[in-house]
């Protein structure tokens, strides 16, 4: 979990009234925050450990403003304003796990063509190809586009209580003017020629990673990305770790 740092905080009045000394322990700090998921809470033995005995420097950080005093320690300015919580990390190294769990089933079960009981992505695409096999009319109506309703005013939008798709949808970088309606009736589709919810979702976080702080204009709308089937290329490519610095 990374601690952020804004590329304005050299300048920073707050910054400023501080010593070099304070500010390394306020680095240090926020580092030690993240890493114990603490979302900005720094308690007092910490602090003296990180200070080398010099914890008069805490004085200084509260004293600009950088820091609060709690009970038990201190606690960062506006951290969950600038920072993950510790819910979000948990979320992101579920979706890691997820990737890497993925990457091994698409590695040693799908191009191998074999089955693994224990395997989460084996099960989800048996239980696909069951579904498909029946050929049950709640299949055939979901692909249905709805017909209009005359009472609804023009331009107004309801959404399907597909929690799947909204999964993905939430996941997915997208442009303003994209189709979700299209974009749901495309992940439909690739649900029925076999592929996983697991597998689109790990595909699709990947993707938003991948474009996160890039142009948008060629950043894929859903319906596009879903033409491209990227799960048909094997594992979805993780995007380059970034040093702290980058930010």
């Amino acid at each position: 979990m990374w601690f952020k740092v804004d590329d304005s905080f050299h300048s920073h009045p707050k910054a400023l009234e501080a010593s070099l000394a304070a500010l390394g322990l306020w680095t240090l700090a926020g580092s030690w925050s993240g890493k114990h998921r603490k979302d900005g809470f720094v308690s007092d033995q910490a602090v003296n450990q990180m200070s080398r005995g010099a914890s008069e420097l805490a004085g200084e950080l509260v004293a600009a403003g950088l820091w609060k005093r709690t009970k038990g320690g201190y606690r960062f300015h506006q951290w969950d304003q600038r920072n993950p919580t510790a819910s979000d990390a948990d979320r992101i190294a579920d979706r890691k796990a997820s990737g890497g769990a993925l990457g091994n089933h698409l590695r040693w079960h799908k191009k191998k063509g074999k089955q693994n009981p224990e395997c989460q992505f084996c099960q989800e695409k048996q239980a696909s190809d069951d579904r498909s096999d029946k050929g049950s009319d709640t299949d055939r109506k979901s692909d249905r586009t709805p017909n209009p309703d005359p009472t609804r005013p023009e331009g107004s939008t309801t959404y399907s209580n597909n929690a799947g798709f909204a999964e993905i949808w939430a996941a997915l970088p997208r442009r303003r003017g994209d189709s979700r309606h299209k974009t749901e009736l495309a992940y439909n589709a690739a649900i029925k020629r076999g592929v996983t919810h697991a597998e689109i979702l790990a595909h699709a976080t990947a993707y938003a990673a991948d474009r996160r702080g890039k142009d948008p204009q060629f950043t894929k709308g859903g319906e596009a990305w879903f033409n491209l089937r990227p799960w048909e290329n094997g594992e979805p490519e993780q995007p380059a770790r970034r040093s702290l610095w980058d930010n």
